[in-house]
């Protein structure tokens, strides 16, 4: 019998015991592992005093003002955002708020919305949450244009846009100065028809000479297309490059020169940079995962509440290097329910103004159209000749249940919501009151949500249905609340079928 594992093991052992000799393993010769990355030697730049800020980074809010239930992470809303701002006030650093853009219009079809009175409460309450400085985008041009911008209020900067003698419409930089820290920032708006522009890399080139000296750190911020951004980050003289997401959201992109963050998009997350500057201010950002880094980060914020970890944020700053070196630590923040005020604040008292000034306006729009003007019947009518139609688009639960969501989210008087959950609402010859039995008439995306108004069918020969267009399901399913809108497959989901032969 073979011996077992064990008394292999037990007879080498006392082969030693009685040799006294171990016979080592053959040796290799192996390449040195190379050093560790927190190891190698940095390339510094001109050293200066440390100093530390915190940039807060939005864009692409696209006229959210509240979080939304339809996606799948309902994140987002100003009450929200004013309850992370306080807590980041709270860390006692010097906080600047820059916003890229595109802000203002509420979807991708304007006439879906009510435009104006939307993006002036918007514009309202950035300032309110103490914006420093904003990049207009050409759909924020698309709501207010260039007067309505100005007379905004908003921290409007903008190098690339300029007015019919080739001055820059708005200033072309802020200089933005917090507690002594001072920071630099080139606003680069994408091109829009209607007004001269200039190319983003021959801006910020043509500004940089121009001002001071003394910045702590500069950034140019933007709404660009992803090559225009990257190519401007290759200025020399830039720390960063802040930019609204491009056809692929990167947290981070970096081809050499500066590092550029694509903002979070809908207002769902803020961009939170802490960052803490020994070196010049265009010195590009290190933005990375340094462990060490964000340890010391975090400890500090926790101790601006808790006095008795200063001996752990002393520790912890031994560890990090910043000499002539720019260091930052990224972070996503989520607005989500955490973040919700216990009880209504300023910001819910100007939204439920609003909404109240929507559903007046809802009304003066569906008084607006004549006795003679196409009005809505709602799919009580439409099912007398259409009753095939209408019990295959009662089986299909997306849009014959809308309104029970909203009903069962405690939603059904939000105008934020009904317009998108209902038929007609706000149109002319449609319906503007949000009571449960109104609702349970317009309630629901009914036939002519998608056909358009047809009182009077067929009846009245000048009255037919709307052939149905991308766009016009693009009203309500728009990247906001309907992240993954594929045109074809949703059509082909709700197609009317035809009558049984």
């Amino acid at each position: 019998m073979w011996p077992t594992a064990l008394s292999w093991l037990a007879l080498s052992l006392g082969w030693i015991a009685c040799t006294g000799e171990v016979t080592s393993a053959p040796t290799h010769d192996l390449p040195e592992l190379p050093p560790l990355a927190s190891e190698l030697e940095v390339e510094r730049g001109p050293e200066r005093p440390e100093r530390q800020l915190t940039l807060v980074l939005s864009g692409e809010l696209r006229g959210e003002i509240e979080p939304c239930g339809c996606p799948t992470l309902p994140y987002g809303g100003f009450a929200r955002r004013g309850a992370l701002l306080e807590q980041l006030r709270a860390e006692g650093k010097p906080l600047i708020q820059v916003d890229a853009g595109e802000a203002l219009l509420k979807g991708l079809v304007a006439e879906r919305s009510f435009t104006e009175p939307r993006a002036l409460l918007i514009a309202g309450l950035l300032q309110d949450m103490g914006l420093d400085a904003f990049v207009p985008g050409p759909t924020d041009h698309a709501a207010l244009g260039v007067q309505g911008l100005r007379d905004s209020g908003l921290p409007l900067v903008s190098a690339t846009w300029l007015d019919d003698a080739g001055a820059p419409l708005f200033a072309p930089y802020a200089v933005v100065e917090k507690e002594g820290l001072k920071v630099g920032i080139i606003g680069l708006s994408s091109p829009v028809e209607g007004v001269p522009s200039r190319d983003a890399v021959d801006a910020v080139q043509a500004v940089i000479p121009t001002m001071p000296g003394d910045l702590d750190l500069l950034l140019a911020v933007g709404n660009l297309r992803d090559e225009d951004a990257l190519r401007v980050a290759q200025v020399p003289g830039l720390a960063l490059v802040v930019n609204t997401p491009g056809e692929r959201r990167d947290a981070l992109r970096t081809q050499g020169g500066a590092p550029v963050i694509e903002v979070s998009a809908r207002g769902r997350y803020l961009g939170v940079v802490r960052a803490a500057l020994g070196s010049e201010a265009g010195r590009p950002l290190e933005l990375e995962e340094d462990r060490a880094l964000e340890e010391w980060m975090r400890l500090q914020g926790r101790a601006a509440r808790m006095p008795e970890l200063a001996a752990e944020v002393e520790g912890a700053a031994a560890k990090v290097d910043t000499r002539g070196r720019n260091r930052a630590w990224l972070e996503d923040r989520p607005l989500g329910s955490d973040l919700e005020p216990g009880a209504p604040g300023a910001v819910d008292q100007e939204l439920a103004a609003f909404k109240e000034s929507t559903l007046a306006t809802a009304q003066e729009r569906v008084e607006s159209q004549p006795d003679s003007g196409p009005h809505y019947a709602t799919g009580a009518r439409c099912v007398s000749c259409h009753s095939y139609q209408v019990a295959a688009w009662a089986a299909r639960p997306n849009h014959a249940r809308a309104m029970e969501v909203l009903f069962e989210r405690g939603e059904s008087e939000n105008p934020e919501c009904v317009q998108c959950h209902s038929t007609g609402f706000g149109e002319p010859g449609g319906f503007a009151q949000v009571d449960r039995k109104t609702l349970q008439t317009w309630g629901n995306v009914q036939c002519e949500a998608c056909h358009g108004p047809l009182g009077g069918h067929p009846r009245d020969a000048s009255v037919s249905p709307t052939p149905v267009s991308e766009q016009t399901c693009l009203g309500c399913h728009d990247p906001a609340n309907s992240p993954e809108f594929d045109y074809e497959a949703y059509r082909t989901a709700i197609l009317c079928p035809a009558d049984p032969g």
